[in-house]
């Protein structure tokens, strides 16, 4: 997860918006979209 938060810390990205795509999510002992974005540590820039 630190290279996410290295790019979005990165001046030339800044304002581009970034996709997270969460596969399989319905499946069976996958994390929920909430789990996901937590553990991600991208909370502060969810929006669902």
């Amino acid at each position: 997860m630190r290279d996410v938060h290295d790019l979005l810390n990165k001046p030339s990205l800044n304002g581009i918006p970034l996709l997270v795509l969460g596969n399989k999510i319905d499946k069976p002992g996958a994390l929920s979209r909430h789990a996901l974005i937590e553990e991600m540590g991208l909370s502060f820039m969810a929006s669902m």
